[in-house]
Order: structure tokens, then sequence, then C-alpha cells
């Protein structure tokens, strides 16, 4: 049986951060209604990243409260000693330096409720660079998908801040693109979101808060 997994493979990107702050006793009431609330605004949530950590090879997803590894190129240095993946501050705490190619994080897709008729995918990135794209691939931001088998989804950036999200529907491969005037800047802060609907036939993408 094969075995997928949700590939996180961004330039730089960072979540919403929850809160929970109690010096006092006087407070727990306040905290336990605080954790009900964020336990709330989880719910329908299939994955939740903050990159929050600012240190360390591992980062949590909230949702499920597990802890991931970081893969990163010189966690097992060869002639170098050994070092940490690169922080960043984030448009919200911190973020993690992701540059295309020596960091990623990879889950087991098994361990996700991921949904196959409509979900929605949002992600802050800012990126340093554009790669060129050989034979049309995007620089992955989020992957999970085996496009020979036209399979997953997968949304990512292109050469020149062009940015698109594909989908395999098991017989085909589709791609949708944002507009050009919507083509990510460098070195600045966008928020993107994708909202895939089987239903409504329909892919929409945002930056920023308008359609691309």
């Amino acid at each position: 049986m094969k075995r997928y997994h949700v590939i996180l493979f961004m330039i730089v990107i960072a979540l919403v951060i929850w809160f929970v702050i109690s010096n006092s006793n006087d407070e727990q009431e306040q905290v336990e209604e605080d954790l009900r609330q964020e336990d709330e605004s989880l719910e329908g949530v299939a994955a939740f990243w903050t990159f929050d950590e600012g240190t360390g090879t591992t980062t949590v997803e909230a949702r499920s409260n597990q802890e991931h590894h970081i893969h990163y190129v010189f966690n097992n240095a060869v002639d170098k000693p050994n070092s940490d993946p690169l922080w960043k501050q984030g448009i919200s705490g911190n973020a993690l330096l992701f540059d295309g190619y020596s960091t990623w994080v990879s889950v087991d897709a098994s361990t996700l409720d991921i949904p196959e008729d409509a979900m929605t995918i949002e992600a802050w990135v800012a990126p340093r660079a554009f790669e060129w794209g050989n034979e049309g691939k995007l620089s992955s931001i989020l992957s999970y998908h085996n496009q020979e088998e036209n399979q997953g989804i997968q949304l990512g950036v292109f050469r020149h801040g062009a940015w698109s999200f594909q989908f395999g529907t098991g017989e085909e491969w589709l791609e949708v693109w944002a507009d050009e005037e919507f083509r990510l800047p460098r070195n600045e802060w966008s928020h993107l979101v994708t909202v895939f609907s089987q239903e409504r036939n329909e892919v929409v993408l945002y930056r920023n808060g308008e359609q691309a």
C-alpha cells in the first residue's frame, strides 16, 4: 500500500499565533475559557502550523498538538558543525525560513483528516527569490500530490512571482493561476488563500484579501 505525505516545502511561512498567559489562580477561569475558544476555533481545521517556535528542529501542529521534525540539510552536517534550521521574524511572532530546497517539513497524510470535496488552504509567504521552475514545475508551498497519476493537490510559486493551485482528478491534472497583477512581491509578506469546492466546481485564489 502506498504511503503519502503532506510536505511543507515553502519559501517562508508563518501563520496566526494563539496566546494563553496565566500568572495566578484568579485567572484560571479565563484561561479555561480561552482554551475552550481556541479548541472551537480549530474545529474543521485539518492542520495548522504557526512555526512560532523560533529555535530548534521541531515544529508543533496546533490541531493535533503533534510535534514534527524539521528536515534541514545541516541537521547532520558533513564538512561543518551541525546547526539548526534558520528562524526569522514572522508576520506575527516567529517564522521558519524555507529556501526551497534545504528545509522542509514532512507529515504522514494518514494522520490528517484531509477533505476531498471542499477545502481552504491559507499561508503567509515572503519569498526572497523565485526559481525558474524547470519543466514548468512549481516551487511548492504545500505539496500532497502525484502529478504522474493525476492525484492530489499542490500550492506553489513559479518564476517572476507567479503562483498557482494545482490538483488531480484521477483522470487529468488541472492548474489555476493567479492573474499577473497578483504576482508575489519579493521580501514582502503576502497572505495567500485557495478555496476549492467540488460542489460548485470552482477554485478561487486570493492574495491579501483580493480575488486573484
